[in-house]
């Protein structure tokens, strides 16, 4: 393997709400030193000096002198992007590489190049809220640069690499009654997540035959939101679990169905990586088949709903409850792909061999 020295560019590793990025930086910076290859980090969040990510990007030029006399100074060969600017990612990445050609630049995505496009679209929502005619103009632009960065791998020597996720043994018997069926995620209205006191009004939702458990992060907020959830539940004599911080492995293997209520990409932030971290742990994932999770989800490895809608959950439900068998396929079929596709040992292959291959 040829000597190379790598920038890492990381985000949250000062105090932040960015943990999950936080995380992926340090794994990146494991995996590096694991294989025996030099890497350094900068945290986006540090250099801009806030924990924002509209700000980061309202700042991205400030952020890439930065990078650009950071990576003169150090002579680095590879540059690998955890963050995944979004929205401007094609202006950031071509002004490092139109500096330094050379340069092998690296994205770190979720779910193939169809996450490079949903990061971009989940930005735009985030800097112009739920506008659907203001997201339709803004989104041709952000196709546009979407296809400019697919572009750059023609021009450097530019490339997309999948994310990892560790995997660990299942240690228990899946799907004993009752059925357990989780979420997992901010309690955000755009997130779908009303569909769920609307499911527990529901008469037919009331049996003990279903357990339901939620974990939301950064509950503070939004306490009402789970007022709600509590008392509807306790009106219906429904148990649900409700946690706050949980670690995504440990919950989804206490659970049998991940509900994800999502119909559209105005929900979708952050949904990939909950969506692998339930198929490593055996937990089926249920939703429909919105741009973020396709190339990963299918028949055969989870349940796809054409709507969302309390009929059709309960439909599904029903039918999980009746034909366990089928469950318990869906649920190897999706840990297999992600020990195929989506493991550390297969990032390692593949990063080894872009290190290999590349100047």
């Amino acid at each position: 393997m040829k000597k190379s020295k790598t920038l890492i560019l990381g985000y949250g590793l000062s105090p932040s709400r960015s943990e999950a990025i936080a995380k992926s930086t340090i794994k990146l910076q494991n995996i590096h030193r694991q294989i025996g290859l030099a890497c350094d980090i900068i945290s986006i969040d540090q250099l801009v000096g806030t924990q924002s990510l509209v700000k980061c990007i309202i700042n991205q030029r400030k952020i890439i002198e930065k990078i650009n006399s950071v990576i003169s100074k150090n002579h680095y060969t590879h540059i690998v992007d955890v963050f995944a600017l979004p929205i401007s990612s094609y202006i950031f990445t071509k002004s490092i590489l139109a500096n330094f050609p050379s340069l092998v630049f690296i994205k770190e995505i979720q779910n193939d190049y169809g996450s490079s496009r949903h990061l971009t679209y989940e930005t735009i929502i985030r800097l112009i809220g739920n506008n659907k005619l203001l997201f339709d103009n803004v989104r041709k632009s952000a196709d546009i640069c979407f296809s400019r960065n697919l572009n750059l791998c023609n021009k450097y020597a530019f490339h997309y690499l999948p994310t990892s996720v560790e995997i660990k043994p299942l240690k228990r018997q899946r799907y004993s009654s009752p059925l357990r069926v989780c979420y997992l995620g901010h309690p955000l209205t755009k997130k779908g997540i009303s569909i769920f006191p609307e499911m527990f009004k529901d008469s037919r939702f009331g049996n003990n035959s279903i357990k339901y458990s939620f974990a939301f992060s950064d509950i503070g907020p939004r306490k009402a939101v789970i007022k709600e959830f509590l008392e509807v539940s306790k009106e219906q004599q429904i148990k649900i679990n409700i946690e706050g911080k949980v670690d995504p492995s440990t919950f989804f293997r206490n659970n049998d169905l991940y509900l994800l209520p999502i119909h559209d990409q105005f929900g979708a932030a952050s949904t990939p990586n909950t969506v692998l971290e339930a198929m490593e742990a055996g937990c089926v994932v249920m939703t429909t088949p919105i741009e973020s999770v396709q190339g990963v989800l299918n028949d055969q490895n989870s349940i796809l709903l054409k709507t969302i809608d309390t009929s059709t959950i309960h439909e599904a439900l029903i039918s999980c409850q009746k034909d366990i068998k089928s469950l318990l396929n869906k649920s190897k079929n999706g840990r297999s792909v992600i020990i195929k596709k989506y493991s550390t040992d297969n990032y390692i292959l593949q990063l080894r061999k872009l290190y290999e291959t590349q100047k």
